[in-house]
């Protein structure tokens, strides 16, 4: 399973106050290369797994509970809060926060996660504000009540290595055949995330570890993701 928290903590480096230790591999996460990859052929990636934004407005539409996973556990009030999807992607998940009444906001850097988003949103009869920005340029005011899924990577050699690991991006099988595109990935451990957000000045209130449900052949019993709640505020 690959690591995807080198993306979903940014949100918390804007309250870091020793950014300086962090900058070198931040820059070299975003930097052009990554960019382009997630901006070369995205959008039919997503209609190759997922099919048309038509299509799969309906099942999001049959059921939008089922595409939230445990973040529909974690946000006692959906209905009426309004809630930012950092580096939401396509939108399945903003989508269906939209139709349980949220104000939905995805936050992401690619034009064909975006065209597939608003697509989407529209086929779903919802409304989504799509926000094209790095998330670590945020201003303080964008980040209200943000959610974003994080996954554990297997350990399959040195779990404290921090140096920028090239691999296949996460939708590459879905490219058309012959089509491929690589990103620098920094692996984060757990240790690392706990302890930026906490230093953040958030609250820690939980931290959620999720069996793999996701394929009868894998092992169910190995954390494939996890889930860590903070608020601004005292205790």
């Amino acid at each position: 399973m690959k690591i995807r928290c080198h993306f979903e903590l940014f949100s918390h480096f804007k309250h870091i106050k020793d950014k300086k230790s962090f900058s070198f591999d931040i820059n070299q996460v975003c930097d052009d290369s990554n960019e382009k990859a997630w901006n070369n052929l995205t959008y039919e990636a997503w209609v190759n797994k997922f099919g048309s934004p038509e299509e799969a407005a309906v099942k999001l539409r049959n059921n939008p509970e089922k595409f939230l996973s445990i973040i529909n556990e974690k946000i006692p009030q959906i209905k009426g809060s309004k809630i930012a999807n950092l580096m939401g992607s396509n939108g399945t998940k903003s989508v269906a926060l939209a139709l349980l009444g949220a104000d939905a906001t995805v936050i992401d850097f690619s034009e064909g996660n975006k065209r597939y988003a608003l697509e989407l949103a529209e086929s779903a009869g919802v409304n989504i504000r799509y926000l094209m920005e790095n998330v670590i340029a945020l201003p303080e005011s964008e980040l209200t009540r943000t959610t974003a899924k994080i996954r554990k990577h297997k350990v399959d050699g040195d779990y404290f290595d921090t140096s920028l690991v090239e691999s296949q991006i996460s939708f590459a099988k879905y490219m058309p055949e012959g089509e491929t595109q690589k990103v620098y990935l920094r692996k984060w451990n757990l240790g690392e995330i706990v302890t930026a957000v906490a230093q953040s000045g958030l609250i820690i209130t939980s931290l959620t570890e999720e069996p793999n449900f996701s394929c009868p052949q894998y092992d169910k019993g190995i954390p494939k993701t996890f889930t860590l709640t903070a608020k601004k505020g005292s205790l």
